[in-house]
């Protein structure tokens, strides 16, 4: 509890910069990170064979661009997790448990409660799903209950949702 990180600079910030690995039942209380871009509270990106399951934040999460609640950038699978966190990007792709979601990224079974805003792309849940094919299920059985805010491409569940499918 009570993490802070202030690198406003730097990017790939969050309580891991980087995962490869499996992220299981780690909780994340009271945190307050400040980061460039890719910046999440668990993670500012997840990288190939990652996971992340059952784990959550709550606090605030600001960044410049490719900020989530969770995590920043995704391309893992992501499950029964949530974040209870304002994320705020000076810029695009925020979103309440990711900012950006590309290839491999999903999210199941999870949910985000905190104020989200930015300028393009703005989602409760997942700032932009961006890249997929074959409209493959990338967020499923997942909700948003908090504020969302920008200028363009706002969404209450996903700012922006490209050949992706979306089921609640």
């Amino acid at each position: 509890s009570n993490l802070t990180i202030n690198r406003s600079n730097q990017d790939r910030v969050g309580l891991f910069g980087i995962t490869e690995g499996v992220v299981t039942d780690v909780g994340l209380e009271d945190l307050n990170v400040t980061g460039g871009e890719r910046v999440g509270g668990l993670a500012g990106e997840t990288y190939e064979d990652a996971k992340v399951n059952r784990s959550f934040v709550t606090g605030e999460v600001t960044g410049s661009g490719k900020v989530g609640g969770l995590i920043g950038f995704n391309t893992v699978p992501v499950n029964t997790s949530h974040a209870t966190a304002d994320v705020t990007s000076q810029g695009y792709d925020a979103g309440g448990l990711i900012g950006q979601n590309t290839i491999g990224g999903s999210v199941r079974e999870s949910y985000a409660t905190g104020a989200i805003s930015g300028s393009n792309r703005v989602g409760g849940v997942v700032g932009v799903n961006l890249e997929r094919v074959d409209n493959e299920i990338v967020v499923s059985k997942s909700y948003a209950t908090g504020s969302v805010n920008g200028d363009s491409w706002v969404g209450g569940l996903v700012g922006e949702n490209d050949n992706s499918t979306v089921k609640t």
